[in-house]
């Protein structure tokens, strides 16, 4: 059975699709359906359907708008048959540039979606038996490079490329089959860049997607374009995480100014922002020029400082208030740091100022 998607901003017309077609006896499966073309595209990443039967006239995203983000996605292998309500042939154009298999009017003719059906069925069978698998088959190969990239490992990425064409080759697979694959590895990149925030604009891809054993030459050529586009991306993956972490140690920089006074540890904060905490530790040095628990004691002593200087806090208050459970500890701290103790740090400036010697 192939996989159907129903997309439709009317509820009846969809319920209608439902009741109108025998999907079963048409060897289809449908597995949801989206009242616009937003929703629609959140299903097709979640499922992949092997067809999407979709109006043109939708709120927030078009049909027509739909159809391009899954391509621009590099979900080439996924099938549409658009319907539309209007005989505007600016629709049709434009859906047939995008290479639909079919274009319906409404109100729909059963028997000529049924003959559109039973044309698109011959075109998926022989489509999964050119040396082709499903998505769920495919998965292993795709992310057997895509993990790779996320290591950012350039060797490492080579061998998972050059396996990647070794399997296909294996399986006999042919140009069609082939590029379906590669869609999917191309979407599983896209996802992971699009979910670092990151641009998506690669300068292999365009090449890379449409390549044709037929047209365009060997898998010789696919493996040249592959591997161009897999290190390429691999380095801008890196990239973001770099930016990714370094943005995550200014969040603990400006978490421990505004947090101090709470029980902070080098290893709570690591496991806040999932980063192994000798390698938070590291990168806090490399950024700062300094510790992360230098730091911290920085900002509990300066305020410590704030504190002695400007109320009449007893020194233990003054440990509990800046974040330290034991008063003697926060003393040799304070020491240490200002090569005088608390008491001696107030007293000099009751001196300065021609107060008396507070008794702590």
């Amino acid at each position: 059975m192939f996989k159907v998607l129903l997309v439709d901003d009317e509820v009846y017309v969809r319920q209608g699709l439902r009741q109108l077609i025998d999907w079963q006896e048409c060897g289809y499966e449908v597995i949801g359906e989206a009242a616009n073309g937003a929703e629609a595209f959140e299903v097709v990443k979640a499922g992949e359907p092997d067809l999407v039967v979709t109006d043109i006239r939708m709120p927030l995203v078009t049909g027509l708008e739909l159809i391009g983000k899954v391509k621009e996605a590099g979900m080439e292998e996924i099938a549409f048959i658009v319907l539309s309500g209007y005989e505007d042939f600016k629709y049709a154009q434009q859906a047939m540039r995008y290479q639909v298999q079919d274009y319906i009017l409404k109100p729909i003719d059963v028997d000529e979606l049924k003959a559109a059906l039973s044309r698109l069925h011959g075109q998926l069978q022989a489509n999964s038996q050119s040396g082709g698998l499903s998505p769920e088959a495919d998965l292993p190969l795709v992310l057997a490079v895509t993990d790779r990239m996320e290591e950012n490992d350039p060797e490492a990425v080579r061998r998972a490329v050059r396996q990647f064409i070794q399997e296909l080759e294996r399986r006999g697979a042919d140009a069609a089959a082939a590029g379906r694959t590669v869609g999917r590895l191309i979407a599983n990149v896209k996802r992971i860049i699009s979910d670092m925030e990151g641009s998506l604009a690669l300068h292999g891809l365009d090449e890379l997607t449409g390549w044709s054993a037929a047209g365009k030459g060997s898998f010789d050529r696919l493996e040249e374009r592959l591997m161009s586009f897999a290190l390429e991306g691999a380095a801008r993956i890196g990239e973001l995480r770099r930016a990714k972490l370094q943005g995550s140690i200014h969040q603990v920089k400006s978490y421990i100014e505004a947090n101090f006074r709470e029980n902070i540890s080098l290893k709570g904060m690591a496991s806040q922002h999932y980063m192994n905490p000798v390698y938070m530790g590291q990168l806090f040095r490399k950024t700062y020029g300094m510790y992360f628990n230098e730091f911290l004691l920085g900002v509990r002593i300066r305020e410590a400082k704030r504190l002695l200087r400007q109320t009449e806090l007893k020194i233990y208050e003054v440990a509990e208030k800046v974040g330290f459970s034991s008063s003697n500890y926060f003393i040799t701290q304070f020491e240490k740091l200002e090569q005088t103790t608390p008491a001696e740090y107030r007293s000099r400036l009751l001196e300065q100022t021609g107060g008396g010697v507070r008794d702590e």
